[in-house]
């Protein structure tokens, strides 16, 4: 009897049940086991592995979408950081492909041998290269040339070109055996190239000088993106000295929110700034010292000196605009002030109705972009919010209809129609 003509299949004494018939292939599931029938081939396929396959298709079409979408509007922005973010995802997405293919032809073989293999630690190096090279173009657009970029593939060739030298590696194939071989020069290189390079890359980003005035990042958002990356460098790493599938399955799951997040930053949330503070001077001090107001009232123990002093703080951030500043926050207050942070909040309840500093900031950067609205019709509502301090489309709208319950472009509209 023809194979498709069956509903039931005996293999090794065991029924399976038949769950899809077609005339290319049939998926055959019973227990832990997934039987591919395909021109009268018959292969088994363990259930991790289907999950395995699942997964890393799924991640396949996620980051080649978020590739595509980012690459097409690539030209929305002045800078080159949507082009290297394609890029990014394109490198996730061809060893993606290979991973697969391998699942896909030999089930039998899916795991691993060799522990912190040499092609494994170098590629995640150049890896983790691309994943710094977009956050830096965001805080300083067009600095990132040939020469710079060479720089940035320093500690990957450094590393390779050691490892080329060293020659011959050791092959390793458990934990045990790294311990044993620790002292071999081609293993604890690898495993210095590893640390290295992830403190190296997380250091510099957090250290990394940039000109708020003429980029869509913000300290806070370098922060963020430092935290998020940290976690992909890890699980590689975790994942090159263990074969634990649940790790593998995490580790690739990261990767795809990582880049579905930054695709949607990029295409809806993030905020470019306006061509013309391009034009504007290079030399302006990108966080300009915050001084004291006044060392005489700097610890008031009355209502009334209190009272002087958040008129005077107020009216200094007011002419000065440093809450246009996207970093300005609390710890500036404090210095303003001289109030420690535990009391700055206190302080500000005690003369506004806002629940503390970030809240007062945000009110005063609406403020500033209704302003602005209005009297510049000419620019847009994007460039009003970047010249407000603001990084964010989502945080800007919300903030802003909070506060004058409507849209910025009805609350622009509805003014100037009046007038």
């Amino acid at each position: 009897m023809n194979f498709l003509e069956r509903k039931y299949l005996r293999l090794s004494g065991q029924r399976i049940v038949l769950t899809k018939l077609n005339t290319k292939f049939i998926w055959l599931f019973e227990g832990n086991i997934v039987i591919l029938h395909h021109n009268n081939n018959i292969m088994t396929y363990p259930f991790n592995i289907l999950i395995s396959f699942s997964i890393l298709a799924v991640n396949i079409v996620l980051a080649s979408m978020c590739a595509i979408l980012v690459w097409w509007h690539r030209k929305e922005v002045t800078d080159h950081s949507r082009a290297i973010f394609a890029l990014l995802a394109f490198s996730m997405v061809i060893p993606f492909c290979w991973r697969l293919y391998q699942l896909a032809t030999q089930p039998d073989n899916y795991a691993p041998t060799e522990v912190i293999s040499p092609f494994k630690v170098y590629n995640g190096l150049l890896f983790l290269t691309l994943l710094t090279l977009y956050p830096t173009e965001i805080m300083r657009p067009h600095w990132l040339k040939a020469k710079t970029v060479f720089i940035f593939l320093l500690p990957f060739l450094f590393f390779t070109t050691g490892a080329v030298l060293i020659g011959s590696h050791t092959e390793l194939h458990s934990m045990d055996e790294v311990w044993h071989h620790a002292g071999e020069l081609n293993v604890w290189w690898r495993l210095v190239s590893m640390v290295v390079s992830l403190v190296m890359f997380y250091i510099f980003l957090l250290r990394f000088p940039f000109n708020w005035r003429h980029s869509s990042a913000s300290r806070r958002w370098v922060r963020r993106y430092a935290l998020l990356m940290t976690p992909i460098g890890i699980c590689f790493y975790l994942v090159s000295f263990t074969f634990t599938l649940p790790l593998h399955i995490i580790h690739i799951l990261y990767l795809a929110f990582f880049i579905v997040y930054y695709t949607y930053y990029e295409l809806l949330l993030r905020i470019l700034p306006p061509p013309a503070s391009f034009e504007q001077s290079l030399d302006e001090p990108a966080n300009p010292e915050i001084t004291p107001i006044s060392s005489s009232i700097a610890t008031p123990s009355e209502h009334a000196a209190e009272e002087q002093l958040f008129q005077e703080m107020d009216q200094r951030i007011e002419r000065e605009h440093l809450f246009c500043n996207p970093d300005f926050g609390r710890d500036d207050l404090c210095r303003l002030t001289c109030l420690s942070r535990a009391r700055i909040g206190t302080f500000l309840q005690n003369f506004t109705d806002a629940s503390n500093s970030q809240v007062y900031i945000n009110r005063k950067r609406i403020a500033y972009a209704a302003q602005m609205l209005l009297e510049h019709p000419e620019y847009s509502i994007e460039a009003v919010a970047f010249d407000a301090g603001f990084r964010a489309k989502a945080t800007f709208h919300r903030l802003f209809k909070e506060q004058y319950g409507t849209t910025p472009a009805a609350y622009r509209s509805d003014h100037l129609s009046r007038k």
